[in-house]
């Protein structure tokens, strides 16, 4: 990475050659991922097991609430695999989108003082969370698939299905925070609370036995919601549930949308991010 002049700070790079720059870069993308991951956990005893720990330990609290307590295994007797399977879902997309706010906003001073594609840093986030999100999968299979009686299948082949779709999806929603995280700074203020109220109006907690008989249009809005339908089809491919397959084609649809308009707002602004860092 070259320093600039002062009237070159802050400019981005031409549009021609974009993703060349980017995959140029791979190395500085992957050693900030990695870098990141081990600067959170450098002082903790257990260092990066507490990546599985935490969504373990949050996943045992809602079972013991919404699946004891509340009684939400009568939905689905694999209730527990079931809610994993959601909690580490949308881990993956809240970590990214956190991370990238915090990426740009944390790296004021290498934006506004080295020429490099911004991008950088949100894909730094994605690479960090999806990270964390395939190893605390590993755990599903050791752990909590052998209590509900769960085992690989043929079906497993097709978790590369949903893993691309929800990446896509993901890299969009975390380019999207990134940029508007820049001129207004309150936004990281509310990305906490978007993403928990995304979470609640998810297939998590809840099965869908708990809105058979509700009005029409809140069925139809359950259903587009985009965490729907990867949801499905990642339990489709590590629980063995029936493909339904609507939900490729509605998750297809919001992960092509979400990817090129975050990415698109986000280089097409990249170039303005130093006037307020």
């Amino acid at each position: 990475m070259a320093t600039t002049t002062a009237a070159q700070r802050g400019s981005r790079p031409a549009r021609p050659g974009y993703s060349r720059q980017l995959w140029e870069r791979r190395s500085f993308i992957r050693e900030l991922a990695y870098g990141n991951i081990m600067g959170k956990h450098a002082t903790d005893m257990l260092g990066v097991l507490w990546w599985v720990l935490n969504p373990l330990m949050m996943t045992g609290v809602y079972f013991i609430v919404f699946g004891v307590i509340l009684d939400g295994r009568r939905g689905d007797p694999a209730f527990l695999a079931y809610l994993l399977v959601g909690v580490f879902g949308m881990r993956f997309m809240s970590g990214t989108m956190t991370g990238s706010a915090k990426m740009i906003t944390g790296s004021g001073k290498l934006i506004t003082t080295i020429a490099f594609p911004r991008m950088v840093l949100p894909l730094a986030a994605l690479i960090e969370a999806l990270t964390a999100f395939l190893v605390s999968l590993a755990t599903f299979y050791f752990l909590v698939a052998p209590i509900n009686n769960i085992w690989p299948t043929w079906w497993l082949l097709f978790f590369p299905v949903p893993l691309l779709l929800h990446t896509m999806f993901t890299l969009g929603m975390g380019a999207l925070t990134a940029r508007l995280v820049v001129p207004i700074r309150d936004f990281r203020n509310v990305i906490p609370h978007l993403t928990r109220m995304w979470f609640y109006l998810s297939p998590i907690l809840w099965t869908l036995d708990r809105i058979e008989g509700a009005a029409t249009w809140i069925q139809v809005v359950v259903k587009v919601n985009p965490m729907f339908s990867f949801l499905s089809l990642y339990r489709t491919a590590m629980m063995g549930r029936p493909l339904e397959p609507v939900y490729i084609g509605i998750g297809a649809a919001w992960a092509v949308v979400v990817l090129v308009l975050g990415v698109r707002t986000f280089v097409r602004n990249e170039g303005a991010m130093a006037r307020y860092l």
